[in-house]
């Protein structure tokens, strides 16, 4: 039981990470500025920044919006092709008009390998999964979108990143 809190404790920090770390690397994107520092300024500028909660809206001056921390499943139009995973509990996203990212604990097998087993025949163009020691890798496309996933069965953790297809 302590070796399962402390593994839940580091996976939620992952999580978290995992969340900064998208949010952190959309920013600058997002206003439009070269990734790492480059040399050239800012062509858009953040107007606003609205937390409600523990959600968090960023918009920018073409009004473009980032929202990062909802607990619900994200509303994007391009994020509608993706099914709704109904089985676990939603502890963040990450939300642009171009990408979302889910984090979802609370994932159990049965419906999780459902939805897996759905997925996989949605997003059926180039396609690839990994299993290695409870854990899944699972990433493909449908034409407009790209989608990757991540499940740790031994964790019940289950993230969902998807982006619009750039080609």
């Amino acid at each position: 039981p302590l070796f399962y809190k402390i593994e839940r404790l580091i996976m939620k920090k992952v999580y978290l990470l995992s969340a900064a770390l998208c949010v952190c690397i959309s920013l600058p994107a997002f206003a439009d500025e070269h990734c790492c520092g480059g040399h050239s300024p800012a062509k858009k500028s953040v107007n606003s920044v609205e937390t409600v909660g523990n959600t968090t809206t960023v918009k920018n001056s073409d009004g473009e919006t980032l929202v990062f921390g909802s607990t619900e499943w994200p509303k994007s139009d391009f994020f509608q092709a993706v099914p709704k995973f109904t089985s676990g509990k939603i502890v963040s996203s990450v939300e642009t008009a171009e990408s979302v990212l889910v984090m979802i604990e609370s994932a159990e097998p049965a419906p999780t390998a459902e939805y897996l087993k759905t997925i996989k025949s949605k997003f059926n163009k180039d396609s690839y999964e990994m299993n290695y020691q409870g854990t899944t890798n699972l990433g493909g496309g449908n034409g407009s979108l790209m989608l990757y996933i991540v499940y740790d069965q031994n964790a019940k953790t289950l993230s969902i990143s998807c982006s619009k297809n750039k080609n």
